[in-house]
């Protein structure tokens, strides 16, 4: 029997990735036949003989009109000719007909669902460019009913994708991209964006001339549009490329990836640049072996309070081809300032452990890339290729369980995540703002940077942060020093960092719900106190601080900011071990140091009263000093009641301020 073989529809590419066309278009089922291409006989039943002949003459000189009259006059006159209705479905889609190309495929294999397996899975190309992502897959399972090994168990997996898909499409999440115009995207590609905690800088890669990869930086104004974006050039742009890159919570560190160079470890490895007030940015340096291995090592984030390192490698040890792994910053802050490292502050060798893979709860047995840790620290986004994907990658977060491990990943859904291939993602700090890489129709050139919305189950615990600048109470000249964060309520330590020499400037994160006490610390002066009450459902402006330190020398004073008592009561509350541990530990490390503590209320009550009330409380600090060590002699108590206000006025933010414990330097 002769045989002539047609088929325009079986040259689309089943595995190809297509950016910039509809939804149903990428939906390409990932199955292919070893000659996907359908084969007609070139005999037909004798009434449709002639109509056939014409048929299949006309559709291989491609005039599909007259194919399709030839074609149904062979349908009109043997309507169960099953190659005829198979031709006329791959007319149709040739035509980009798909509807009628479908019923055309449907009304064929309803007649011989076994003549040729082929057939089911060109219906279900069909059924997905039109979106019948269901359809596609009972499609996929009949084609791999009819076969075995591999082919049925891809076609099976496809089904699957196809049917995640189809539930997704019928629950869309809100999405609404917004291009952030030609300040930052131009008629090259603009990606992978990065942006400082506070929102104010942003850093991302443009591509000059389909090449050298560069990274560039835009401001955000006071009406929140951005600058028009400046190379950062040399030496952190080279002529060759530099990529994936991720800024520091400050905004004066950059993480990013380098590959084939001179001093590499591996094919591609992590490197640092540092932002140095009146010089620039420093020259990139290898984050050095600890960090980076032989294999490829690339896509870094550093978290808000820049002790923990996350990044993607193809080392040994990993769950699939690329893992995400994480180390953690192995040096601590200083208390003269000289040598700590602050969040954000410059890398050094050694300075990082070993990394860990984050296990089989967030890496798959495929690929996991671009991890992305919102400043609350508890929220990672990443780009998977498994964990149930829409597509081929798709935009998952994880969140961080109160045990410590990581949850299961979560799809951000349709349509942030499509059946194509999605990129990074990184979350503004309020939680609400994602920002991302697209080429969608009004990009400006090839992929443009959007920022959108995120739905609100979603989103990452909003965060504010401290902004501070410490310097010498007496002088005003700036200081080095050693910062601490603390939960208040637990005693946790969440931050260690320092205040960055020549500056004095330094900048923590504070998620929401919480209370936090802050420590600022140098030698030779005392320490400084501060403290934030964070409720939930409070706004989270940011706080914006100027710190004076104040030398040991008679006279000084210190207040102490996360003492607590009961109200209307000289018993000290829990919360208030961790403070009073720091005065402790400030008068072991100076052991002459003798100090007066003092007692202030508020204007409320009776002046008596409130007489009695501070000295109770000072008494309370001396004893709990006592108790832990420190030589009665070297302490006196004094109470003030009402009459040393710092603050007038009669309101509550006024009389907060006003009940406070003093430390005075004898």
């Amino acid at each position: 029997m002769k045989q002539r073989v047609f088929g325009p529809l079986g040259a689309l590419a089943l595995f190809m990735v297509l950016l910039g066309l509809s939804l149903a278009a990428q939906a390409q089922p990932a199955v292919a036949e070893e000659n996907p291409i359908l084969v007609y006989r070139a005999d037909a039943p004798k009434k449709a003989s002639q109509a056939w002949e014409n048929a299949l003459a006309s559709f291989q000189q491609k005039d599909l009109e007259k194919a399709l009259t030839a074609v149904r006059e062979a349908i009109r006159l043997e309507p169960g000719f099953v190659d005829a209705h198979l031709l006329a479905g791959d007319i149709y889609a040739t035509a980009q007909r798909d509807s009628q190309a479908i019923a055309a495929f449907e009304r064929g294999l309803a007649l011989d669902p076994d003549y040729q397996n082929g057939a089911w899975l060109r219906l279900a190309t069909l059924q997905t460019r039109v979106g019948g992502f269901d359809e596609a897959a009972q499609s996929l399972d009949a084609y791999a009913d009819r076969n075995s090994g591999e082919r049925a168990d891809v076609s099976r997996s496809e089904a699957a994708r196809l049917r995640r898909l189809a539930a997704a499409v019928r629950n869309p999440v809100p999405f609404a991209p917004l291009n952030l115009g030609d300040s930052v995207n131009s008629e090259h590609a603009e990606y992978l964006p990065s942006l400082s905690l506070d929102d104010s800088v942003m850093v991302f890669t443009r591509r000059l001339d389909g090449r050298n990869e560069d990274f560039y930086l835009s401001r955000r104004g006071p009406d929140g549009s951005w600058s028009s974006a400046v190379n950062l050039g040399p030496p952190v742009n080279t002529p060759l490329n530099e990529g994936a890159q991720n800024l520091s919570a400050d905004g004066t560190l950059l993480l990013f990836t380098k590959c084939n160079e001179p001093d590499g470890i591996g094919s591609c490895d992590l490197y640092e640049s540092q932002y140095i007030q009146g010089k620039g940015w420093s020259a990139a340096r290898n984050l050095g072996p600890v960090v980076n291995s032989p294999q490829w090592d690339s896509q870094p984030c550093l978290s808000a309070d820049g002790q923990t390192l996350y990044f993607s490698s193809t080392r040994p040890g990993g769950q699939g081809e690329r893992d995400l792994w994480m180390s953690r910053r192995g040096g601590t802050a200083v208390a003269d300032g000289g040598a700590a490292a602050s969040s954000g502050g410059a890398l050094r060798p050694g300075e990082w452990t070993a990394p860990v893979n984050l296990g089989p709860v967030v890496n798959s047995p495929e690929m996991d890339q671009a991890p992305f840790l919102h400043p609350d620290g508890a929220t990672l986004y990443f780009t998977s290729e498994g964990h149930g994907t829409l597509g081929g990658s798709d935009l998952f977060l994880c969140r961080l369980g109160l045990d410590g491990a990581w949850q299961a990943p979560e799809n951000l859904g349709f349509p942030i995540n499509t059946s194509d291939n999605e990129g990074s993602l990184i979350v503004s700090a309020d939680g609400r703002t994602a920002y991302y890489a697209s080429d969608r129709a009004d990009s400006r050139g090839q992929l443009d940077i959007y920022s959108f919305e995120l739905p609100e189950h979603l989103r990452a615990r909003p965060v504010t942060y401290v902004r501070a600048r410490v310097r010498d109470a007496l002088t005003g000249k700036p200081l080095a020093a050693a910062v601490e964060l603390t939960d208040v309520a637990s005693g946790e330590m969440l931050t260690r960092s320092s205040a960055t020499p020549g500056t004095g400037e330094f900048l923590v994160v504070l998620p929401s719900d919480r209370d936090y006490a802050l420590n600022v610390m140098r030698k030779d002066y005392l320490f400084a106190s501060a403290n934030f009450s964070l409720p939930e459902g409070s706004a989270l402006e940011p706080f914006v601080i100027d710190i004076a330190l104040v030398p040991l020398q008679p006279g000084g004073e210190l207040v102490l900011r996360n003492v607590f008592f009961a109200s209307g009561s000289a018993l000290l509350d829990d919360r208030s071990r961790h403070e009073l541990q720091r005065l402790f530990d400030l008068l072991q490390n100076q052991p002459t140091l003798r100090i007066r503590i003092g007692g202030h209320t508020d204007d409320v009550g009776a002046e008596a009263d409130n007489q009695r009330l501070s000295e109770a409380r000072a008494l309370a600090v001396r004893d709990y000093l006592v108790a832990a060590g420190v030589a009665p002699e070297r302490l006196e108590y004094r109470g003030y009641g009402e009459s040393r206000p710092v603050e007038a006025g009669v309101s509550e933010a006024a009389r907060a301020l006003n009940r406070r414990t003093t430390v005075e330097v004898l």
